[in-house]
């Protein structure tokens, strides 16, 4: 069992809570005791409302789900001796799973909430057997072992209620899974979000799609990154998959940046106003447009380099979740993801097996989109 404490000063304070604790309680009987379930969230098993001096204190009982934080999983070493395309292919295969794991919860969701905080925090990863997922350079092992869950509601909203209340509500969540729309609407207001059609439709109904999205990308790209020391000269990665990486890379070392500078003067309890002076003249807004608009073009050139079905329609969905003009919701994405006719490549395999030798030269990972 896990136990969650959150103390209201304000009506409004408790008023959040108990929707976090209402969502559990609906969804209690499709939710994960640490099996799987059809809702890969924690069970709820009850909760209290004590009043306190300065406010209330609402306690929450739920399942205690197994694993660890995606994010602090990710600081962990990686499989020894990877090269470059093993390293892409582990990160595509966790990418896959991910989403495949956490999109049918999300997309049961939707009609009743936005988490509004999908992000490696909030996920947990554990192994089959309710473990830690140990380092395995093996794509089918560790994509058939490993285990995703979604924690922590305590942001979530309405989706009744939001679509009147997004422009008087605040922009939520860790900036570093934003939307564009939430850095316009957090540095532009909501009079220019709703100016344009597709920003307005993006921070209304897409956070979500947006957090996953950057989260898959993020497990893809960190992981791969975080063995690129051991790769050498000979066996690293050129063209449209280097260039990827370099982007994530530029557009995480921008956003974690920010993010600790707004965090520090919460943490504080100082005036953020100076803070948001200083960002918009660094034209924040205009370069998380450009970043993102990088990282997409990149994603698609990834896919014209790749022979593998299965990772081609992972990058295809990847650019599209981040994509403000998209108009795929989670399904769309699962959709995308596994067609529902019988794929020929039920495995990934990276080139396929019957590639000849000559256009294996052309296509190997090394050698992708050196052109």
């Amino acid at each position: 069992m896990a136990l969650k404490d959150i103390f209201c000063k304000t009506k409004a304070d408790l008023e959040q809570a108990l929707f976090e604790v209402s969502l559990l309680e609906r969804f209690k009987e499709a939710a994960s005791d640490g099996r799987e379930a059809p809702m890969r969230i924690p069970r709820y098993f009850g909760h209290k409302v004590d009043q306190k001096e300065g406010g209330w204190r609402v306690c929450l009982a739920m399942a205690r789900l197994p694993g660890e934080c995606l994010d602090a999983w990710l600081r962990r070493p990686p499989p020894p001796n990877q090269d470059g395309p093993s390293a892409v292919r582990r990160g595509c295969a966790l990418a896959m799973a991910l989403i495949r794991q956490l999109g049918p919860t999300l997309e049961r969701l939707a009609p009743h909430a936005w988490h509004r905080d999908v992000n490696s925090h909030n996920v947990l990863l554990s192994d089959a057997d309710g473990g830690r997922l140990m380092p395995c350079s093996d794509v089918e092992e560790t994509s058939k072992r490993a285990r995703f869950w979604l924690l922590d509601f305590g942001l979530a909203v309405d989706a009744a209620t939001w679509p009147q209340r997004w422009p008087h509500s605040d922009v939520a969540g860790d900036c570093r899974y934003w939307a564009t729309s939430s850095f316009v609407m957090s540095f532009c207001g909501p009079e220019e979000t709703s100016a344009k059609r597709e920003l307005c439709s993006q921070y209304k109904t897409k956070l979500d799609v947006v957090g996953l999205g950057l989260t898959a990308l993020e497990l893809l790209c960190s992981s791969a990154l975080a063995s690129r020391e051991s790769w050498g000269p000979a066996k690293g990665l050129r063209g449209s998959w280097e260039r990827l990486l370099e982007t994530w890379e530029r557009y995480r070392e921008d956003v974690t940046r920010w993010h600790a500078m707004i965090f520090q003067v919460f943490a504080k309890g100082g005036d953020i106003a100076p803070l948001y002076r200083q960002l918009g003249q660094e034209r924040i807004v205009q370069r998380v447009v450009a970043h993102l608009a990088d990282v997409r073009n990149c994603l698609r050139a990834c896919v014209k380099r790749t022979e593998d079905v299965a990772i081609q329609r992972l990058l295809t969905v990847l650019a599209e979740m981040i994509d403000e003009k998209t108009d795929y919701d989670v399904q769309k994405v699962l959709a995308h993801l596994d067609p529902r006719e019988k794929e020929t490549c039920s495995k990934i395999q990276w080139p396929p097996a019957n590639l000849n030798a000559a256009l294996w030269q052309r296509t190997r990972i090394p050698h992708v989109g050196g052109a």
